[in-house]
């Protein structure tokens, strides 16, 4: 029973560390989108591939985060659902 609850509280800590890190990759991924908007016109043909590039990874980025963060909600359940 203490190895459920414990594992418990281990995913609830990597949820509120994900909820973290998908505050700060929005945040990042904002400030440099603003700057390379900020930017543009300088080196057009160079930032237009960078900024599709940096899109893309900053969005699957930002999905697989989403997606870590349901598996372990998911697990959280099943675990609290073993535990009733």
């Amino acid at each position: 029973m203490k190895d459920k609850e414990k594992e418990l509280e281990i995913l609830k800590a990597k949820i509120e560390y994900l909820k973290m890190l998908t505050f700060i990759l929005i945040t990042i991924g904002t400030a440099f989108f603003t700057l390379i908007f900020w930017i543009y016109g300088k080196g057009e043909n160079l930032l237009k591939l960078l900024l599709v590039f940096a899109s893309l990874s900053f969005f699957s980025l930002l999905v697989n985060v989403i997606l870590l963060d349901s598996r372990i909600k998911r697990r959280m359940k099943n675990l609290e659902d073993k535990n009733a």
